[in-house]
């Protein structure tokens, strides 16, 4: 059985090669293009059926990464499951988690451009059965 993540990314081109890299390592992507959506689609779903972690992008319109995160981790249905969060402005990124834009830390951080090996590792890591 393929393990599968919910990747929120607005960036259309980057969420494709994503996808495609992640299915490459054996991971399916269900794909949402901002964190209303990836809020939408986590809800819609069974249990059995939700995605193993979450692999969210910060800076996006209608809900941003770090909305989702807060979401994620409020909510009881969710608030173990694993969420990588990423961006493309890495210092702004660190000094809005200093500043208080999240009331929760994420289980990693991505600089974007990233070494998706890297990426890929701390995935099965979080999502390993004794995570």
């Amino acid at each position: 059985m393929k393990t599968t993540l919910l990747l929120v990314e607005d960036d259309a081109e980057v969420r494709a090669v994503m996808s495609e890299l992640l299915a490459l390592d054996g991971i399916v992507a269900v794909e949402a293009s901002n964190g209303a959506e990836a809020w939408d689609i986590l809800n819609a779903g069974k249990e059995e059926e939700r995605p193993r972690l979450v692999l969210s992008d910060i800076a996006m319109p209608k809900m941003n990464g770090f909305q989702l995160l807060d979401k994620i981790r409020s909510d009881p249905r969710f608030e173990h499951l694993p969420v990588v969060l990423t961006s493309g402005n890495s210092d702004r990124a660190k000094a809005e988690l200093e500043a208080g834009a999240t009331t929760f830390e994420p289980d990693a951080f991505f600089a974007k451009p990233f070494d998706f090996t890297k990426l890929a590792e701390a995935i099965r890591t979080l999502i390993s059965p004794s995570a």
